[in-house]
């Protein structure tokens, strides 16, 4: 398990392909709902068997940080919300 705050999830592997895009929309979910983002690699491994599932499942952790917000002094990025 990494060293650092993560989001623990799963990613379904159906017929032999993983779905990481699925497990993206879940997880981007959860870093907008709590103002994370992502700090550093996605780590994916292991392979879970669920007795009364067809479905094979890959352990996923996403580190995570709070967002940091812009301040005065900093020039914000293009697009980004200034308040």
């Amino acid at each position: 398990m990494p060293e650092k705050t993560c989001i623990y999830t799963f990613m379904v592997v159906k017929d032999g392909v993983e779905t990481l895009y699925e497990c993206y929309l879940s997880a981007k979910k959860i870093l907008e709902e709590n103002e994370l983002e992502v700090d550093g690699e996605v780590i994916s491994r292991g392979l879970i068997f669920a007795n009364n599932s067809k479905y094979v499942y890959r352990e996923v952790w996403i580190p995570v940080k709070k967002k940091t917000k812009n301040t005065i002094d900093s020039t914000p990025s293009a697009g980004s919300i200034v308040k």
